[in-house]
């Protein structure tokens, strides 16, 4: 047990060590190093979501910071920034889920080359801004975590949130606070099932959703400007039928029209769907938080009713997802949800 406790203490010491009052470049320059320590040559990594504590929003900080990043890993011996369209269908929804959609659909990927993400959140405190940043594969194995600071000063001019960002947080609390309560549902009812059942069958009631936004680029984002075209890419492990909940900057609800809503199962399908329409950011003068809330469903019942839009309230989530637990009280039908927050800045 002592021996323990001793090699406790010594791997909190080496995180510590590790974050302390760091630069971007020092932090790049350390990631280097344990991408060389784990015997690799180079690894491609893609710079993914960086967001403002737990919100999945950001300020006009994160694009800064990246540009940081990506102009320090110019000059990385081990370390080689890449773009997600460099990357299978597989692997960016290990980034568009945070390393929670990986398994669905299949990974058919040819490359030899190991593929990292580099993720995290940021924080005011005393003075800084404490980046928290998180280095791990497309299967969310877990490789390093390090701690850059960054003044006050540095940042002069750029904005650490939306100004939207309690109707940010508020979204994120209800959906977190829903999910929960349907893990406790699917819990009791696997616990209701015998072991064999268990190992063999996927969650009880549950439809696996994997969702992105993509620019006209075919990248991967989450932070949109005014008149960017954008689409979204939606995936679930099970044959079902989905519908689209958009809440925009100003808390206002939309329900997505689409030619056909069915999903066929591990076949990713591009939104919106209807010929000739596009996806396009307004410019309107009006920035913020913005969320992409998708609902699917193996029966039509299971669905939302797309009638209600007005603005966005705490009851909206926690109806729907009531409705879908009823759903789901038929033990052929399944449903499940996914969330996409994005951020227009100017």
């Amino acid at each position: 047990m002592k021996r323990k406790v001793l090699l406790v203490l010594v791997l909190l010491s080496a995180i510590s060590a590790f974050a302390v009052e760091n630069s971007v470049e020092e932090v790049m320059q350390g990631l280097d190093e344990v991408v060389e320590g784990y015997g690799y040559e180079e690894a491609l990594v893609t710079i993914g979501f960086i967001t403002y504590q737990d919100s999945n929003t950001c300020g006009t900080i994160v694009p800064y910071i990246q540009e940081r990043i990506k102009k320090v890993s110019e000059n990385l011996q081990h370390i080689k920034i890449v773009k997600t369209t460099e990357l299978s269908e597989y692997e960016q929804s290990g980034i568009a889920t945070r390393g929670l959609g990986r398994g669905i659909g299949d990974d058919n990927s040819t490359s030899k080359q190991k593929k990292l993400i580099l993720d995290g959140t940021y924080t005011p405190d005393s003075g800084h801004i404490l980046f928290q940043l998180t280095l791990h594969d497309v299967e969310n194995e877990f490789w390093e975590y390090a701690a850059s600071w960054v003044t006050l000063e540095e940042v002069t001019g750029y904005t650490l949130y939306p100004t939207n960002i309690k109707l940010a947080e508020t979204v994120q609390e209800d959906f977190n606070e829903i999910t929960n309560q349907t893990d406790t549902t699917d819990s009791n009812q696997n616990n209701n099932q015998n072991n064999s059942q268990k190992q063999n069958t996927k969650t009880a009631g549950r439809i696996n959703l994997s969702a992105s936004m993509l620019d006209s680029n075919g990248e991967l984002v989450n932070i949109l400007h005014p008149n960017d075209v954008v689409r979204f890419k939606i995936t679930a492990d099970f044959d079902c039928y989905i519908a689209i909940l958009c809440i925009d900057a100003n808390g206002v609800k939309t329900w997505l029209p689409t030619t056909s809503n069915f999903m066929e199962a591990n076949v990713s399908r591009l939104f919106p769907d209807i010929s000739g329409a596009v996806l396009r950011v307004a410019n309107d003068g009006v920035f913020g938080a913005e969320q992409v809330v998708i609902y699917a469903s193996t029966g039509k019942e299971g669905l939302p009713s797309q009638g209600d839009n007005g603005k966005y309230t705490s009851q909206d989530l926690h109806m729907i997802m009531k409705n879908q637990q009823n759903a789901r009280k038929d033990k052929n039908n399944k449903t499940g949800t996914f969330k996409i927050t994005y951020t227009i800045i100017k």
